[in-house]
């Protein structure tokens, strides 16, 4: 059985410091795009984007193959990995499904399904700010499919 995620289910989550989160051990939220492209090379493509309703500053895309970077003023904000070449606390896409279970057994026990078609099962790892603090705005998002890891994704919940 899968349960929605709620205020009610944060403490069954682990958490992890926020300034370990580093794709590959080294590129980390804040991180420079020159650090970025120096750490990976030149990406596929960027894609920009801007909504002049809602964006104050374009963002743009740093794409490596299906994995990207979300870039804005020079500066990496989140990720989706959605290939095997980049990895985060030692998990990656491909991963088998206890591997992420044992790292973070809380979490896990509170895997939910999500998506358009509620067929996504998603596991959320949760963040502490510099000073320790728990944190309800920003995430590491596990993907699941055929019990392997199929994304990683740093969430900031708007």
């Amino acid at each position: 059985m899968f349960t929605a995620c709620s205020y009610a289910q944060m403490d069954k989550i682990n958490y992890v410091e926020g300034e370990k989160i580093k794709v590959a051990d080294q590129i980390e939220i804040r991180s420079s795009v020159s650090s970025l492209k120096s750490t990976f090379g030149k990406p596929d493509s960027i894609v920009e984007y801007f909504d002049p309703i809602v964006d104050e500053v374009p963002t743009k895309f740093y794409y490596y193959k299906n994995s990207y970077f979300e870039v804005e003023e020079e500066t990496v904000m989140s990720f989706n990995l959605t290939n095997e070449l980049f990895s985060v606390l030692g998990l990656k896409v491909g991963d088998k499904e206890n591997k992420l279970s044992n790292k973070f057994p809380q979490s896990y026990s509170n895997k939910y399904l999500a998506g358009e078609n509620r067929n996504q099962l998603m596991v959320r790892v949760g963040l502490l700010t510099p000073d320790g603090i728990k944190s309800d705005a920003y995430y590491l998002v596990f993907s699941l499919d055929d019990k392997k890891i199929s994304s990683i994704e740093y969430w900031e919940n708007p």
